[in-house]
């Protein structure tokens, strides 16, 4: 297994000013067995172990709105300035605050604060809620001095307008309907916008209340008892697109020509970071070698353009041109093209940039990091980024293109210099078959060489600071600092049907075919596990999973396809039950059976497919004690699998959490879930009780369950 020590921000600029850096391997027994905050700090007077608390505190950058790779920073015209939100929960009033500041690009550690951001902007798919939130990017006015952005207020999305010293800040009056989009008009009089209804469609012109609605695709009884607006969340008010005058303060609709204005910004603007133009020049990211119309997730290759018209354009020949590209920047002089990409199949391996002088056989690497890169905007010969590290959230930092040093501009968390961690390490490795696994191992604070400690498996993505697994549920350095071994898991993406199908949907259910997909994931993961076993840090007979959605999905086929594996596991979901078949409705039935392969649990036919899919089914087969975790709203699917486990003497515990979405948001329950998987697992796999129990009542039971099961932690 390949092992890579975490890189932070100074161990980052210190390889860059001394060349070209280069992955290192190391031995699992020759690391020191503690790493402190990423920058080395010299004070450990106040050095301690990281806690719940300081994982729900952490303040956020907006850098990422975790749906695409697009940038959420945003530098104003002038190049003086860069804006962005923070997002911080409190436990006290179980709510995140939302606030937008500026910070200068030239300065160091300051960022004003100009005004609330108001309450979070809610994302819909399919018409219903799922927990997440829109991390907003602000506009600069032409002049640099305002910025225009979208706030959450008293139940609508409003526009607002901020000057960048906080002086001032005005909404736009009047308008109704949510904000939908918007941009700055070139001579900053004016801003054109869009407005859209939002949630659920909830008129009803043909009373069909009254007369009782049809049962058709609307439907989606696991969610809700009446019909659900498909993708109902934004809808384009009729009214189209709106103008409001900054110098007379008042709204109308747009003219022909100010329509064909916002037309022209709209074309202007990147489509995400797969393109860049400056002057005469413009690079792009493109699939090439004839791979345009087939297949998903295809290698992205450089390509460069000069000229207005008639350019020529040039592909980049250099192996390093072809890959998963996270970005990619044209200097002024329209020479040389920048690009981030990782070293393998996303987000795998390193985070290099290169330099590629437009029409060369080869590139320059100018920085290689462990580290995670996001949301970059170019200033002259600079990117402002966020900037994360294993150990250290994210701050805003400034990369210089032609060193490749990074000087850090403002970091939210301050106090994390003082927090002291286990020791993390990158991972790859590779199953019977070849397919590749990456990870991170999180070592046990005073790590001692030799003896072999229980591992928590957390899912099901692992980049950037290692907080809690997908979902933020499962509290990965707090497992650490209690005596834990941890794999952070990265999931092996299905390429093969990737390269082949024209759609997700295609390629999802060619991977659901004999659940091959499946099998290939939970293959890497037991290779993995095996490894550190072989390396002997592990104790093979406590191993414990998480997961949270697709990482639920891995672990409760595991539970059913791996008995003997995990000794111990927590979910926040159990879906793959014969009754989710019933609960989806009509259209959703209809994915089910295209894309999974899941036809209805009646047939004889599909009596296999269930079992080797449900926990609910295979229930006699599960020997490993299950936490469920679940939102109110997925409850339903979740109790045919407890409910069976239960019916078969097996150890399962379930509790349910209000008011809750796919992603849990509550700053309370994400707290109250650290607390009881902890406990869990420390009962599980270590036979300890925690004197404050997360809640009465909880020990008995377990130790209940435990003699039921004859589990080995009671022996």
């Amino acid at each position: 297994m390949q092992q890579h020590s975490g890189d932070g921000a100074n161990q980052t600029a210190a390889r860059a000013k001394h060349g070209v850096a280069k992955l290192c391997a190391f031995t699992l027994s020759t690391i020191l067995p503690i790493a402190v905050g990423a920058e080395g700090f010299g004070n450990t007077s106040s050095a301690r172990a990281i806690s719940y608390e300081d994982l729900i505190g952490i303040v956020d950058l907006g850098v990422s709105d975790g749906q695409t790779d697009c940038g959420k920073l945003s530098v104003s015209p002038d190049g003086g300035y860069v804006a962005f939100q923070t997002r911080q929960a409190h436990l006290d009033t179980n709510t995140t605050e939302i606030r937008w500041r500026v910070a200068p690009t030239r300065g160091v550690g300051i960022a004003a604060d100009i005004g609330d951001g108001g309450a979070p902007i809610e994302f819909f798919t399919n018409g219903y809620r799922n927990g997440t939130s829109i991390s907003e990017i602000a506009q600069w006015s032409p002049d640099s001095q305002w910025i225009a952005y979208r706030a959450g207020h008293n139940g609508k999305i409003e526009l607002w307008l901020n000057r960048k010293d906080g002086s001032a800040r005005e909404t736009l009056p009047g308008n109704p309907a949510d904000i939908q989009t918007f941009r700055w008009s070139p001579d900053r009089l004016r801003i054109f916008f869009t407005t859209a209804e939002s949630g659920a469609d909830t008129s009803d012109p043909h009373n069909e209340a009254a007369i009782g609605y049809y049962y058709d695709g609307r439907f989606m009884p696991v969610l809700s008892t009446r019909p659900i607006q498909d993708a109902g969340s934004q809808r384009v008010d009729a009214k189209g697109l709106r103008v409001y005058d900054l110098e007379t303060r008042t709204e109308r609709a747009a003219s022909a020509r100010e329509q064909d204005e916002y037309g022209l910004l709209n074309a202007s603007v990147s489509d995400c970071f797969a393109t860049a133009s400056h002057g005469r020049g413009s690079v792009r990211l493109e699939r090439v070698n004839g791979n345009k119309n087939v297949g998903l997730e295809q290698p992205l290759t450089v390509v460069a353009s000069k000229g207005v018209r008639g350019f020529r354009s040039t592909v980049c020949l250099a192996h390093e041109c072809t890959g998963y590209i996270r970005g990619i920047w044209i200097d002024d002089a329209g020479r040389a093209a920048f690009f981030l990409r990782y070293t393998g199949a996303r987000p795998y391996g390193s985070m290099n940039l290169y330099r590629w002088v437009i029409g060369a056989a080869t590139v320059d690497e100018i920085l290689r990091t462990e580290d995670l890169l996001e949301g970059c905007t170019r200033i002259a010969m600079e990117l402002i980024c966020g900037h994360s590290s294993t150990t250290r959230p994210t701050e805003l930092v400034r990369l210089n293109l032609g060193t490749g040093i990074i000087t850090t501009l403002y970091d939210p968390n301050p106090n994390f210099r003082t927090i002291v961690f286990g020791e993390t390490t990158s991972l790859s490795w590779k199953d019977d078959a070849g397919v590749p696994g990456f990870g991170h191992l999180v070592k046990p604070i005073g790590y001692v060489p030799g003896r072999r400690y229980p591992l928590i498996v957390v899912q099901y993505r692992s980049r950037g600071f290692l907080r809690g697994g997908t979902g933020d549920e499962y509290p990965i350095h707090v497992f650490a600092a209690n005596g834990f071994a941890v794999l952070s898991f990265s999931r092996p993406d299905d390429w093969d049907s990737f390269a082949l199908a024209k759609s997700y949907e295609e390629a999802k259910a060619m991977g659901s075919i004999d659940e091959k997909d499946r099998r290939r994931v939970l293959s890497v993961l037991e290779a993995g596990i095996d490894e550190l076993d072989r390396e002997g840090i592990i104790d093979p007979h406590r191993v414990g999973i998480t997961g949270m959605s697709d990482g639920a999905e891995t672990a409760n086929f595991a539970l059913v396809n791996a008995p003997q594996r995990f000794a111990a596991a927590a979910v926040s979901s159990d879906w793959c039950n014969p009754l989710i078949y019933y609960l989806v409705g009509p259209k959703y039935q209809e994915v089910l059976r295209r894309t999974l392969h899941l036809e209805d649990p009646m047939l004889p036919a599909s009596a296999a497919k269930w079992q080797r899919m449900s926990v609910s089914v295979s229930a006699s087969k599960v020997l490993t004690p299950l936490l469920i975790q679940v939102a109110d709203s997925e409850l339903l699917p979740a109790t045919q699998a407890f409910t069976e486990l239960r019916e078969f003497g097996k150890p399962a515990e379930m509790y349910v959490f209000p008011d809750e979405f796919h992603v849990k948001s509550q700053p309370v329950h994400r707290l109250s879930m650290y607390r009881r998987s902890m406990q869990w697992f420390q009962f599980w796999l270590e036979g300890i009780e925690d004197p404050d129990p997360i809640s009465q009542g909880q020990y008995a039971r377990w130790r209940s369950m435990r003699e039921t099961a004859g589990h080995p932690s009671n022996q």
